[in-house]
């Protein structure tokens, strides 16, 4: 249907459906208007007829009129996310849809779109209007963050405060199966049922939706929580569904039996097998004692039906892209791409990605960029292949050789990726590890290579969060020694410990910074904050040695440690760290340890019995704020240190006084008791004379018994400590005044 101007508000409604509205342009001169406008018309004319290009001076954005709404619509999809340069990242959005925001009530409760409320039961519909506030324990008056526990069949929510101890937000028995999960921005907590997943949250964690899905095992939320994918079992009747997270509608599900792909399978298999012939070398009689159970896993594995270990489920199988338009799935010799999301859950151009032998994919967390690797096939190299989607366009390709596997690690905010590629040497026994670097936000695609020795045995690698840095743990490895040499070898052996090294991608190069050499290390956890912190880890075997680190200043800050610690989880601050023993890895002190950045202990040990979960609940990536609301609080910054740390000494101050008042109301009870004591033996001395009248000699010990009483009665002394001043001195020189109160 044709709409023409005899129809005033049908041809209005077309109009905005043709028209974009592009934001965050360069606000440039008046003189260099022409050449920007020539840019944007040059970007925008390559997708469509352009009708009409408006594009104000110095205003930082432009609208963009097509000839159909089909055209608008395409346009949209391959421009939101363009990056015009480093600083300026286009986002487009339809004209109307900017028109019915504005014209919002925000006063007014959020109620579903016509067409998407069709699609709901009554009960989403109800749950959906009637929403509370998801980011309310955001405006916490102290600016705290939640933690939650789950220990046995309780499940709690806890505030953290540095100077108080824990707050108690929210508890409940039997909320859980299975533990819970955080959604990725802090606004939901999900729990597990025998009936499916529900999400809760609000001030008072009420249920928001429900996802109808029989015992799920595993859940994986898309990176700004608009979908979330559910698993229960792989030869389930729906094993995989994904879902509309906000208001649980189903929007695909994969039918069972579930089929991996047959590279990934019998990886997962190998791995069983490898497993049970080593238990079976160590204990013969092992495998007489289980050969009906080999047989059933043979079967299984020929049936191909993954292994039934969670543990090795290779999980999340379906990823989301960055901006959540698309997400993909790993198959034999393709990757299944489905979008545009949530119009669309088909395959993008009707047709899966071709990638022969592709084993491994991870989606840019910054970029609608996918990463994909693939195995050597006889004299074909492996190779690490970037693609853009869902144009498809090739970024970066790779050939690797001598490969035995890759693992493909994307930084944080997808500047980076570092392909973990662990090699063979030419005799093909022995193996070595590379790190292929990807610069991904420069012209080409650069690739910076790092390449250990034979002997240096890699152990782990960490990105840190905000910057350019990262950390390897990595130890060398004794070469052989004659026989004659054992004890020699066993005791260089046994004296050496890993090493960790820095290191930094720097414009022109990659550079060492520095090395860590002997330490009690087996894990890395870089602090969130950016600031550079990291805390190096010996768990298990070593003992829980922490170790917390300023790499920038190469200078330890604090060392501690933890007995029989399991686990470790930074705040999403970064001014505080957990450690924790999970009842699943440990029979013994389970419980939890709050610690600073720096390594002080804030508090005592909190036991726990049979805790098995402990996390933070995470912040949003983007503060809630305007950019001029932003830049007022970073003026102001001195005032709110000033008042919070004002704050924290009056509650410093009231801890010590309730506590001096809590020992005198002690001691008053005390002493109310002896005098009622005192009261009711004097009320009690005729009884007692008249018991003792027939006893000789009684009446002269019952007369001596009160004054005996008093004289080995001992006085009390209450010593009450007055603080007439105090003096606080920082002397380490991390600590300036622009840092964290803590």
């Amino acid at each position: 249907m044709t709409v023409t101007k005899d129809d005033p508000e049908a041809f209005a409604l077309e109009e905005l459906r043709c028209a974009l509205v592009v934001s965050n342009l360069p606000a440039i001169p008046e003189d260099k208007h022409a050449k920007l406008h020539a840019v944007v018309s040059k970007i925008f004319s390559q997708l469509g007829t352009v009708r009409a290009l408006d594009m104000p001076v110095t205003g930082g954005y432009a609208v963009v009129e097509y000839a159909s709404a089909a055209e608008a619509r395409r346009a949209l999809q391959r421009t939101d996310g363009y990056k015009l340069d480093k600083s300026h990242v286009l986002r487009v959005q339809l004209l109307g849809e900017v028109e019915r925001l504005r014209e919002l009530d925000v006063q007014h409760p959020w109620e579903p779109p016509s067409e998407l409320a069709a699609e709901l039961s009554d009960e989403v519909v109800q749950l959906v209007s009637a929403r509370p506030n998801l980011w309310s324990h955001l405006a916490d008056p102290r600016g705290r963050d939640q933690f939650v526990l789950c220990a046995g069949a309780d499940t709690a929510v806890y505030w953290f405060d540095p100077v108080l101890p824990p707050e108690l937000a929210y508890e409940r028995s039997n909320w859980t199966e299975s533990g819970v999960r955080w959604s990725p921005l802090g606004s939901y907590l999900a729990t597990f049922h025998r009936q499916g997943v529900a999400l809760w949250g609000g001030g008072e964690f009420e249920k928001i939706v429900r996802f109808a899905h029989d015992h799920p095992r595993l859940i994986h939320f898309s990176r700004n929580e608009s979908y979330l994918v559910s698993y229960n079992a792989p030869d389930a009747p729906e094993p995989l569904i994904v879902w509309e997270a906000d208001t649980g509608r189903k929007l695909r599900a994969f039918p069972g039996p579930l089929r991996l792909p047959q590279r990934l399978l019998d990886a997962l298999w190998n791995q069983v097998f490898e497993e049970r012939a080593k238990a079976e070398a160590a204990n013969p009689m092992l495998a007489q004692m289980q050969a009906t159970e080999t047989r059933r896993l043979e079967a299984a594995r020929a049936s191909g039906t993954p292994p039934v270990g969670i543990g090795r489920f290779p999980w999340p199988l379906i990823q989301f892209s960055a901006d959540e338009t698309l997400m993909a799935q790993l198959g034999d010799d393709c990757v299944h791409v489905y979008g545009p999301l949530p119009e669309q859950v088909g395959l993008v151009d009707r047709r899966p990605v071709p990638a022969h032998g592709v084993s491994g994919m991870e989606w840019s967390p910054a970029a609608n960029i996918l990463a994909l690797w693939s195995p050597e096939e006889g004299q074909s190299p492996a190779r690490v292949l970037l693609l853009e989607m869902p144009s498809r366009r090739e970024l970066r390709q790779k050939a690797l050789y001598s490969v035995a596997q890759i693992e493909l690690l994307w930084h944080p905010q997808g500047k980076y990726l570092a392909c973990r590629v662990d090699r063979l040497t030419r005799s093909r026994k022995g193996r070595f590890t590379t790190f292929e670097i990807f610069r991904v936000n420069e012209r080409d695609v650069p690739v910076e290579v790092l390449e250990f020795s034979e002997r240096d045995r890699v152990s782990a690698f960490a990105w840190e969060p905000k910057g350019d840095r990262f950390a390897v743990l990595h130890q060398e490895v004794p070469a052989a020694v004659p026989a004659g040499a054992a004890a020699a070898a066993t005791t260089a052996t046994a004296a050496l410990r890993p090493v960790v090294t820095f290191y930094e991608v720097q414009r022109d190069a990659l550079r060492s910074l520095f090395s860590l050499e002997r330490k009690q290390c087996n894990r890395l956890h870089w602090s969130p904050s950016g600031a550079g912190h990291i805390l190096l880890a010996g768990l298990g075997s070593m003992g829980g040695v922490l170790e917390w680190w300023n790499v920038p200043e190469q200078e330890l800050m604090g060392m501690n440690e933890h007995f029989a610690c399991t686990d470790i989880e930074w705040d999403p601050s970064g001014r505080f760290v957990t450690t924790w023993v999970s009842a699943t890895a440990s029979r013994i002190e389970h419980g939890y340890q709050m610690w600073t950045f720096y390594g002080r202990k804030v508090g005592g040990a909190v036991a726990v019995e049979n805790l098995f979960e402990l996390a933070w609940r995470p912040r949003p990536r983007r503060w809630l704020l305007s950019a001029d609301e932003e830049r007022q609080v970073r003026r102001e910054l001195k005032q709110y240190r000033v008042r919070y740390e004002a704050e924290d000494v009056a509650l410093r101050e009231q801890q010590r006084s309730g506590a001096r008042v809590a020992r005198r109301e002690a001691l008053a009870e005390w002493q109310a008791l002896v005098e009622r004591a005192r009261a009711r033996y004097a009320a009690e001395a005729e009884a007692r004379a008249r018991l003792w009248a027939g006893v000789p000699g009684a009446r002269e010990a019952v007369r001596a018994a009160p004054a005996a009483a008093a004289e080995e009665e001992e006085e009390i002394e209450d010593v009450v400590e007055e603080v007439l001043e105090e003096k606080e001195e920082v002397l380490q020189k991390w600590l300036s005044e622009e840092d964290e109160r803590d």
